[in-house]
This record gives structure tokens, sequence and C-alpha cells, in this order.
């Protein structure tokens, strides 16, 4: 018996890419507005990359673990993908008004 792959259908292979593509896209965004605020350094890149990838990390392992118990994969990806979509509006609509709220550590990593 083959198995079948959820992978064959197209709409599920667009929605993918486009989830990919907008992570990506609010990686940059965020790697643009630390880039003004840590005075252009390294530090903005590596903060944003390595955030970027612990949520990879703790998201798939989160995943591996509830994936068997779950029935309806497909609702389960739509509703993550509008949480991601609400939390990052929210989050990159007020960035700049909440890293001057953290100065003491901002100085401290821009003196570097």
């Amino acid at each position: 018996m083959e198995k079948k792959s959820i992978f064959k259908n197209v709409n599920i292979q667009v929605a993918l890419a486009l989830s990919a593509a907008s992570a990506l896209i609010y990686e940059v965004v965020a790697t643009h507005i630390l880039l003004s605020y840590f005075a252009e350094s390294s530090y903005s890149v590596a903060t944003v990359l390595s955030v970027f990838l612990l949520g990879l990390a703790i998201g798939s392992l989160l995943i591996y673990y509830i994936i068997h118990k779950i029935s309806n994969k497909k609702f389960l990806f739509a509703t993550i993908q509008i949480f991601i979509a609400l939390y990052a509006y929210l989050v990159l609509s007020n960035l700049t008004d909440i890293i001057p709220k953290i100065t003491p550590l901002g100085t401290f990593a821009v003196s570097f």
C-alpha cells in the first residue's frame, strides 16, 4: 500500500511557499528596524537571526510532539498562520515603541 503524501496537493505547496516567504519578509523587516537601533552593527543581524532560528526550533519541537494528535492538519496550519500574522503585525508595527523601553539593555549592547 502506497503512503499518501499531503505535499502532492498544489494548494498546500503554494501555502507552504507563501508561509516561508512571509517568514523571510518578517525577518528582513525586523532586521531593518533593529539596524537603526543597534547603530548598523552585527548585533542586530545576530539578534534577529538567532531569535528567528530559535522560533523555528521551538515550533518544530512542539509540532513534532502534537502532530499525531491533530486530525485536521490543514485547519491547524491555517490557524497558526493567522496567529503568526496577527503577532507579526502587532510586534512589528509597535517595535519602534517597544525598543526605547528596553534602553538599559540597548545602551549596553550598543556600547561594545
